[in-house]
């Protein structure tokens, strides 16, 4: 992929793009019930102005595919965790029905049984720490795509890049379509109580008792299980790794089936927001590498205006 190939847009700016102006929508519409509406758009509009600045500072300074797509990388490393969080109370603003009764039927009608309450017989201090931790490296499992920025294979770089972020955004589109809160936190309030009737303690150790209590404080956002980010950024992970670098699958694997199970098993999730999740992946995954080698195909086949005699292209 050329230089000039690479500082067009790309999937993943066209993902974000859309993202924010479905963001903004859903604010103004939460507006009334939303105190900081106001100051949340300003931060919104000020990330599309910065992003899409940079990229464009970036064109200017003839800058390398390597320099447009470490940037783009870095800045979906702070958007992504930045937009999640600032999701707060608006989905449940904009889309006041609860579906936390409806996910758990649909396991039930699949299993016979609850599967959340089933594990409570195999809950262990040692497990939940394991666990806890591998659920907590779902941020740093999507580095592992750096290698293919390390290799300046860019083309596939910009097709992972577009999929995290179509896996990303969908997911936040998600929690205002189904709204459903945590086995684990629903479990605490008085009108789900039923729904829950947990009798085994989900304790670890130390570690994961630190990590629970991190994660729980920092997210500000409580209807986010439909579909599992979790589980669709693992099996994201799994899908690029088996397909471009398969010694590295197996080094993930591990990880990213732990996080997957511990989804369920720390009652963060249900078992069709796993499902769910993973089609996500899939399917975006798919969408980015279709939609990447068509702009691949459509920019090499154009005549390139900018390029100038002498200059080599950069790959």
């Amino acid at each position: 992929m050329s230089a000039d190939q690479v500082r067009r847009y790309q999937i993943v700016d066209y993902a974000l793009a859309g993202y924010l102006v479905f963001f903004v929508a859903m604010i103004w519409m939460a507006r009334g019930e939303l105190p900081e509406a106001r100051a949340l758009l300003v931060r919104v509009a000020f990330l599309a102005v910065a992003y899409f600045g940079v990229l464009e500072f970036l064109a200017r300074r003839q800058a390398s595919p390597t320099w447009f797509n470490g940037f783009r990388a870095a800045a979906l490393v702070f958007l992504v965790p930045f937009l999640f969080l600032s999701l707060g109370r608006i989905p449940e603003i904009v889309n006041p029905v609860s579906y936390e009764a409806d996910l758990q039927a649909i396991d039930r009608a699949i299993f016979g049984v609850d599967p959340v309450l089933w594990m409570e017989r195999w809950i262990h201090p040692l497990a939940v720490d394991w666990f806890q931790i591998a659920y907590t490296s779902y941020y740093p499992l999507f580095l592992v795509g750096l290698v293919l920025l390390f290799r300046r294979d860019h083309v596939r770089f910009n097709a992972y890049l577009g999929a995290v972020a179509l896996t990303a955004f969908l997911a936040f589109m998600g929690y205002f379509l189904v709204p459903a809160r945590s086995p684990y936190y629903a479990a605490q309030m008085p009108e789900f109580a039923d729904l829950f009737p947990f009798t085994v303690e989900l304790k670890g150790g130390v570690i994961g008792e630190w990590l629970a209590h991190a994660l729980d404080s920092a997210e500000t956002i409580k209807v986010d299980c439909f579909p599992s980010g979790h589980t669709a950024g693992a099996v994201l992970v799994m899908i690029t790794t088996w397909k471009w670098m398969r010694r590295l699958f197996w080094l993930v694997l591990p990880f990213a089936a732990s996080l997957i199970f511990a989804t369920v098993y720390l009652r963060y999730h249900y078992v069709v927001d796993l499902v769910a999740g993973a089609l996500l992946a899939a399917a975006s995954f798919r969408t980015a590498v279709l939609l990447n080698d068509r702009l691949v195909r459509v920019r090499s086949d154009a005549p390139d205006t900018r390029r100038r005699p002498g200059r080599q292209e950069a790959r």
